[in-house]
């Protein structure tokens, strides 16, 4: 039977059960709590909060006092505390855990209520916003765009300038990048799927890239119309990678 994996809201630790512990008392193997499995589609993923609940964390970073406005949103640079390193932008501290090594590098933003996690890297112009969630050992890069309810996990890459939107999941070994690809609506891509050109995944549900892989080559219409392009394409012209 398929696994619900889902987090513990003690320790953040990873647990999973099959599809006949959903809604059951579980132990955390972690720090031992009882957690509720939630009833929930197995396929589909549940996100670590930045910070879990009922635990005092350190703090890894700091802001550094430095400040500018991204799409209307006021956003801080941060600062890593062991060592000093400068990093990218973040509205507010439940946009990047201080668990893990998650972390927000170069000129990276992270705003809204959008989480980084575990061991997730958001790296060079890209940014995550509105109520996405970027964990496992995902990275995002390039000037990608991640947003609406999106979530990028596992060992997954998103890179170049590339718009994933809505419900999608991008998951295991899974790579989505080149200029104007998006993936958006209930589209799941995971295994070692990849996707690359200017491909438009949409409202198709679906396991894999698979079937959907036939739509590569249709143009993204409509995106340029979105204010965060016009901020990139201002900031960054036409660069890429």
């Amino acid at each position: 039977m398929p696994d619900i994996s889902f987090f513990c809201t003690y320790c953040g630790g990873r647990l999973s059960v099959d599809s006949r512990g959903a809604g059951l008392s579980v132990p955390c193997p972690l720090c031992t709590q009882m957690i509720t499995a939630p009833k929930s589609d197995p396929t589909k993923i549940i996100a670590p909060v930045a910070t879990p609940a009922n635990r005092p964390v350190a703090k890894k970073y700091e802001f550094t006092g430095q400040s500018e406005t991204r799409m209307d949103v006021v956003v801080r640079r941060i600062v890593r505390l062991h060592d000093g390193l400068i990093g990218g932008w973040i509205e507010k501290e439940s946009n990047l855990s201080h668990e893990c090594g998650c972390w927000v590098y170069d000129d990276a933003t992270v705003f809204g209520n959008a989480v980084v996690a575990e061991e997730a890297q958001i790296t060079w112009g890209a940014m995550v916003y509105g109520d996405a969630k970027v964990f496992g050992r995902a990275r995002v890069t390039g000037t990608a765009f991640v947003f609406g309810n999106a979530q990028i996990c596992d060992n997954a890459l998103v890179a170049e300038k590339c718009f994933i939107s809505g419900n999608a999941v991008i998951s295991g070994d899974a790579v989505v990048r080149g200029y104007l690809t998006s993936v958006s609506g209930d589209t799941v891509i995971t295994g070692t799927e990849k996707i690359s050109g200017n491909s438009a995944l949409n409202p198709f549900k679906q396991k894999s890239a698979g079937d959907a892989i036939k739509m590569a080559g249709l143009k993204a219409m409509g995106i340029l119309t979105f204010s965060s392009v016009r901020w990139l394409d201002q900031k960054y012209g036409e660069r890429r990678r």
